[in-house]
């Protein structure tokens, strides 16, 4: 586990925020026929795994209350009556939990999880979400190529991340999620790809999920 901040591990999550705003616009746009704005409005997010708060904070002037929780406390931002920070285990808060939310956030979070973790997390999430409501998640796929890009190539040859900051174990395929909302009568509504280019340094959306990919899931 880190016990310092390291640009290495955040600095491709912030390269993702621009391609994760675009999704859930797009998402809200096409399911719900608003603005992402306009659908937020008198919202409540909860962000699981959000870093340094920084994609988070983008929704506190929107939504009525934006929540992140996350293991490190690594958050930038500063705490207001719209958003709050907080270093708790996630399993750990969503049990003492007692708020619903309409909208959760889950990026760049399940493929650091073992199956039991996954599989309580889902069914813990249920629960805290509002009738409705809307997880929107990104992960790692389970398959040969995904492991050699995201460990091989991207930990150990251009050390784009830190050495040892994905185990491919715990890699998981969109049927995986699949079953996992079956089992917790959540319905996947999208799935797409992320793809990155080093070059320019950003990540845009894509049909091919072979890698990264991202999702919405609707209760």
């Amino acid at each position: 586990m880190m016990t310092e901040y390291s640009y290495k591990y955040y600095d491709p999550l912030e390269q993702m925020m621009p391609a994760r705003h675009q999704y859930i616009s797009q998402m809200i746009k096409k399911n719900e026929n608003l603005d992402l704005n306009e659908y937020l409005n008198n919202k409540t997010i909860l962000d699981l795994g959000c870093g340094t708060g920084s994609f988070l904070s983008n929704y506190k002037d929107i939504a009525k209350l934006c929540t992140g929780v996350d293991t490190l406390d690594f958050f930038f931002k500063e705490q207001s009556s719209r958003l709050k920070l907080i270093k708790n285990n996630l399993e750990s808060f969503l049990i003492k939990n007692k708020k619903r939310y309409d909208v959760i956030f889950l990026f760049e979070v399940i493929e650091h999880l073992d199956q039991r973790v996954k599989i309580n997390l889902f069914k813990l999430i249920k629960k805290s979400l509002n009738k409705n409501g809307y997880i929107f998640f990104s992960t790692l796929n389970n398959n040969q190529i995904s492991k050699f890009l995201s460990i091989n190539i991207a930990e150990n040859i251009f050390k784009l991340l830190p050495k040892n900051t994905h185990d491919s174990k715990l890699f998981i395929s969109p049927n995986e999620i699949q079953k996992l909302c079956l089992k917790n009568s959540l319905k996947i509504i999208d799935i797409s790809g992320l793809i990155y280019n080093p070059i320019i340094k950003t990540f845009s959306i894509s049909k091919l999920s072979l890698v990264n990919y991202i999702g919405a899931i609707k209760n």
